[in-house]
């Protein structure tokens, strides 16, 4: 602690100044004691008392305030953690930041001065404080977690909206990824924040308070009320985290998602706001998912009350509310009620159990199951609309144009549907993977006449799928489409004979369906990662013949054997490959091993397998076999690799000694080497 070397001298009790002599003796008593105390804890004492090269720190007992000047950054080893006695601080311009926890614990501390020119500001190096008002330079470029978490008596913080957020780096699992705590999680949130530069809106994460205030030049938002909106003030883009209850103002036309379920910074995407209740705008109002083609987030649902009175919304824009807002974990009536209770003028419960909206989606299903049949004024099936609902069977009517994303869902209990071609649009998550009728009972599907494209992982799971029926007008399957449907035979597609126009299978579509021959023919132009691939146990007897040119295939089966008798011959054939390390870390020398299995070529003599731990594999070790598996190591050139990037290629013996032909390389595999 430097502040016990800062404290006065004792004085002299009749002069009330120290005496020479006295003086001395006691630095010399001191000197000896300090000497031994820090032997025996074995104390750091690279710098001593409260004066390093750069950077002093002064303290002023009648006052309590700790006063830090000189240059540069405050040591890190600088710290007054839990010193009761720290009234006030005062920074002085020339310091450059402030130590990770320099007065955390200081709970007499309610002052602190910082200078034009401070860049950082650490981890909750003013936690646990009673500051009551914090002004941060605008200077500042980072700010560290948990910096001003649990001041009981911050009221208000002017402060930068442009910095960096540092994570707690000793300890990076921390729950809490804020700088102020929101009030009840062991913290307390200020009641306004103000900022005084253009502000980064990602920031708000870590922001909890009661009102935000923007700054007035800045180019995109603008305040209202303590609420942030776009800079003319149409848009909402954040509710402050401590609001319970928020009443957007008509003449509000976008509501944005993040404006009340944002976490940026959140580890596991928590529900940030305190909110309960939200009150729409009247008039026209478009819900929105995402306010910048930037922003890329994955937040759950959480309960929160909407309330639309006066508010003119489309199915859509309720469907998404409910996907992000209408969490219930109670039962079915709970569900139903906060659609009638928020949207009762825009909502109808019909008498087959359909929850429809006046634009004719179908939001929920709240029937006792058994067939439905829709009307033609249907237009679209929201999200999880039929999820686990009982349902036998459905007619989809060709006025539907949209199907939201696992609109069937583990619909145990449907056995067959057909798509009508009228169907334009599929919901997905962020990977587009659709998931309509994903783990559901059904044992066919089919798609009629006109469909060109089956989106991502529309049947993934279907255990007990062995019928689909593909249009002829079909050009593209999804990627995952069919995965894990393990009773659909595909070698009755094989050739795709009735499909003249498909040219494009996306990766796994075929992952895990029967099969022992397939024939891909030279229309297929593009084919994705495993594709074709099969269970392990059945690999072996699994033969993959490619006729066309693969430089547009990527890995796309494993096991078995691949036939290539396609026109350029062997240059174009590629092995699908699995790898796995078996070093998790790089030994004493640096070594690292890896262990490959891949996919047979008929009528090569033998395989080079090839790996490195740079991705242009300009430093590798390569081995020839003949087999279809091999282990290999390497010593790394690089103190951390990040990986191991494995590739294989078969090889056929020329009649000339010594000429080979090659197939192409595997698409390269990275392994993490501690995965």
């Amino acid at each position: 602690m430097y502040k016990a070397n800062l404290r006065k001298a004792d004085k002299s009790p009749i002069s009330g100044k120290p005496s020479e002599g006295f003086a001395k003796i006691v630095m010399i008593c001191a000197a000896v004691i300090l000497t031994a105390v820090l032997g025996i804890c074995n104390i750091n004492v690279s710098v001593r008392a409260a004066d390093t090269s750069n950077v002093r720190a002064k303290f002023d007992e009648e006052s309590g305030t700790l006063t830090i000047s000189g240059k540069g950054d405050m040591p890190e080893d600088m710290t007054f953690r839990n010193d009761k006695s720290i009234r006030k601080v005062i920074i002085r311009k020339g310091i450059t930041s402030v130590s990770d926890w320099a007065f955390f614990g200081c709970t007499s501390l309610k002052s602190a001065v910082l200078p034009d020119g401070l860049l950082k500001i650490g981890v909750d190096s003013f936690g646990n404080t009673n500051i009551k008002n914090m002004v941060v330079p605008a200077s500042v470029r980072e700010i560290g977690q948990c910096a001003f978490w649990g001041c009981k008596s911050l009221e208000t913080i002017t402060m930068p909206g442009d910095f960096k957020f540092r994570y707690n780096e000793s300890d990076p699992d921390e729950w809490e990824f804020r700088i102020v705590s929101t009030y009840g999680w062991s913290g307390f949130a200020p009641e306004k924040i103000t900022f005084t530069t253009p502000l980064n809106i990602d920031n708000i994460s870590a922001l909890s308070a009661t009102d935000y205030v923007v700054s007035d030049d800045d180019p995109l938002y603008s305040s209202i009320d303590g609420a942030i909106y776009s800079k003319d003030g149409t848009a909402l883009v954040r509710i402050p985290s401590e609001r319970t209850t928020f009443r957007v103002p008509d003449g509000v036309t976008t509501v944005y998602i993040n404006s009340f379920h944002y976490s940026f910074y959140m580890e596991d995407d928590e529900f940030c706001c305190r909110l309960e209740r939200l009150y729409l705008p009247k008039g026209k109002c478009r819900i929105a998912e995402k306010m910048t083609e930037e922003e890329d987030y994955n937040i759950e649902s959480e309960y929160l009350q909407i309330i639309a009175d006066g508010t003119e919304l489309d199915g859509r824009d309720i469907e998404l509310l409910e996907q992000y807002a209408g969490r219930i974990y109670d039962v079915a009536e709970s569900s139903k009620e906060w659609y009638l209770d928020g949207f009762g003028g825009l909502v109808t419960l019909r008498g087959d159990g359909c929850l429809v909206s006046n634009d004719g989606i179908v939001l929920k299903y709240f029937g006792e199951g058994g067939k439905v049949k829709l009307g033609k004024d249907i237009k679209g099936i929201a999200r999880e609309a039929f999820v686990n609902s009982g349902i036998t069977g459905i007619n989809i009517p060709d006025s539907v144009v949209y199907i939201g994303e696992s609109a069937f869902g583990n619909t145990e209990s449907l056995k067959s549907v057909k798509i009508p071609n009228s169907v334009k649009e599929w919901g997905g998550d962020r990977w587009q993977n659709s998931y309509a009728f994903s783990g559901s009972g059904l044992k066919k599907i089919v798609f009629e006449e006109g469909i060109e494209e089956i989106p991502n992982s529309i049947c993934s799971g279907c255990d007990k799928l062995k019928t689909v029926v593909f249009p002829e007008s079909l050009k593209k399957i999804g990627a995952y489409a069919f995965r894990y449907c393990i009773l659909l035979n595909i070698d009755k597609f094989s050739g795709f004979k009735e499909l003249p126009n498909l040219t494009t299978i996306g990766g796994g579509a075929f992952e895990n369906c029967k099969m022992k021959k397939f024939v891909i023919p030279e229309q297929i132009t593009e084919i994705g990662y495993h594709a074709f691939n099969v269970d392990y146990s059945k690999a072996r007897k699994a033969r993959l013949i490619v006729k066309g040119d693969t430089s547009g295939y990527d890995d796309c089966f494993w096991g078995g054997k691949v036939v290539p008798t396609f026109k350029k011959g062997l240059s174009q054939a590629r092995c699908g490959i699995r790898a796995q390390s078996w070093s998790s870390w790089p030994d004493e020398k640096g070594m690292l091993g890896i262990s490959c299995e891949w996919n047979s070529l008929k009528g090569v003599d033998g395989y080079e397998f090839e790996i490195s731990v740079h991705e242009d594999f300009s430093i590798s070790e390569k081995k020839e076999t003949t087999e279809t598996n091999a282990r290999l190591s390497i010593i790394s050139d690089k103190a951390e690799p990040e990986a191991i990037y494995v590739r294989v290629r078969a090889f056929k013996n020329t009649g000339e000694k010594g000429t080979r032909e090659y197939s192409g390389w595997s698409s390269t595999s990275a392994k993490l080497y501690n995965y």
